[in-house]
């Protein structure tokens, strides 16, 4: 019996396997640029990074580990900001091998990972936006299985899959 359904899911295994369309390059995800930003904005439109925060007090630090780690080790980045806004904060390109601009498959492939950057808003408090993504492959093709962002813990759905996204936040 067991060699009968080990024979029956090999025997699908190469049905499948002999099924699969040819592998096309073009649906390929492309990864290393994949980044995003935050804009503050009052409700009448003011963006808080150029009118209303104090700007020696705005600082934004990064935790790879995504909260997982008991002691993280924090990376500040510097600056945090520009052009009135939080970022850009590529979070796919440490993945790369620069040396032939290719994907570290061994780092990257399957795995979750979650960054978390926390912002330092002046005196208007701390926000964390998390970054969730994994990459999955098939037998020739690379696609996005999670690419979402949270900002406090709450998913923001109308970012997710956004490999640029641009986040605006009002409060």
């Amino acid at each position: 019996m067991k060699y009968l359904l080990s024979t029956f899911v090999l025997g699908l295994a190469i049905l499948f396997i002999a099924c699969e369309p040819e592998c096309d390059p073009s649906k390929d995800e492309f990864v290393g640029d994949e980044s995003f930003t935050v804009e503050y904005k009052t409700t009448d439109g003011q963006n808080y990074l150029n009118s209303i925060y104090n700007l020696a007090e705005v600082v934004v630090f990064l935790d790879t580990a995504g909260g997982a780690d008991p002691n993280p080790k924090y990376e500040l980045i510097e600056p945090g900001y520009k052009d009135g806004k939080f970022g850009p904060f590529g979070f796919t390109e440490r993945y790369l091998n620069q040396a032939r601009n290719q994907v570290n498959s061994a780092l990257l492939f399957g795995e979750p990972f979650r960054f978390d950057y926390y912002f330092k808003k002046d005196t208007y408090g701390v926000d964390t936006l998390t970054v969730e993504f994994t990459l999955g492959v098939t037998n020739c093709n690379t696609f996005w299985q999670t690419l979402n962002y949270y900002l406090n813990g709450e998913l923001l759905p109308e970012y997710t899959n956004q490999q640029q996204a641009a986040i605006v936040i009002t409060e």
